[in-house]
């Protein structure tokens, strides 16, 4: 990531190495929530018309990723626009298939508005969120994350890096969240 403060001398003559640092992330226990398939919108009926919600039952308590999920037919796009985690404008387009569950990639702090398509038949959509925590750096490789933790645990948890899009540099803990215990990541700067 070529962030560096100095120089630091070797033992050996003339051979120098590039001091680095070591970043802590630290999301408290009461934002490692379990996923919510409806925590955003439960039960919500799609238009007769292609339209906009921008009325939510609640927010990610931490940047997270979006689920979406139709009761009945659905094969139109819904995109979901809102901040992320350096409260920038993102969006993220998810083609829906029926009752089959989607799952986004970015990280969003807020949900600002989704649109939805028209209805097929009476068919509703939950939206909510997933267990992707957004963070902080853009990381061009997932060997930058030097320890894991939850709940001052060694976790298994996977890394997702992206040198250019922030909302995409998301960890997906292999535990779940229940607002009780902390996530500590140590990335490499």
């Amino acid at each position: 990531m070529n962030r560096y403060d100095d120089w630091l001398r070797t033992d050996a003559h003339g051979i120098v190495a590039e001091q680095l640092t070591v970043a802590r992330i630290h999301i408290p226990a009461a934002q490692v929530v379990a996923a919510d398939t409806n925590g955003i919108l439960d039960g919500t009926a799609f238009p007769a018309a292609a339209g906009i919600v921008s009325d939510f039952l609640a927010q990610p308590p931490w940047p997270l990723n979006i689920t979406m999920v139709c009761s009945g037919t659905q094969t139109g796009k819904a995109v979901v626009h809102g901040l992320d985690i350096n409260d920038q404008p993102i969006s993220e387009d998810f083609e829906l298939t029926s009752a089959t569950p989607k799952v986004g990639a970015k990280a969003f702090k807020k949900v600002l508005w989704i649109e939805l398509p028209q209805k097929v038949a009476s068919e509703t959509v939950d939206v909510g969120w997933g267990k992707k925590y957004g963070l902080p750096y853009r990381i061009p490789n997932a060997g930058y994350l030097l320890i894991k933790q939850m709940n001052g645990v060694d976790d298994t948890g996977t890394l997702a890096v992206d040198k250019d899009d922030l909302s995409k540099n998301t960890y997906t803990p292999n535990g779940n969240g229940n607002g009780e215990k902390a996530l500590d990541l140590y990335i490499l700067l």
